[in-house]
């Protein structure tokens, strides 16, 4: 989160890919998601509009 909040917005979005990687093998669905929304966020931001819908129906299964 301190990458998004310094507005290191590369970094960030490495950090929250591997946390939902992480989060994958734990099955912890709830930081999955917060990991895909944080992600969309940041692609929305650099114009990769595709690659941030893809990440949010990629969260949509997820109760």
């Amino acid at each position: 989160m301190t990458n998004y909040a310094n507005q290191k917005l590369d970094s960030a979005f490495y950090f929250y890919n591997r946390s939902k990687i992480l989060s994958e093998l734990e099955n912890d669905s709830l930081i999955i998601v917060y990991n895909l929304v944080q992600m969309a966020v940041i692609q929305e931001v650099f114009g990769d509009y595709v690659g941030s819908e893809k990440n949010l129906i990629e969260a949509l299964p997820y109760p």
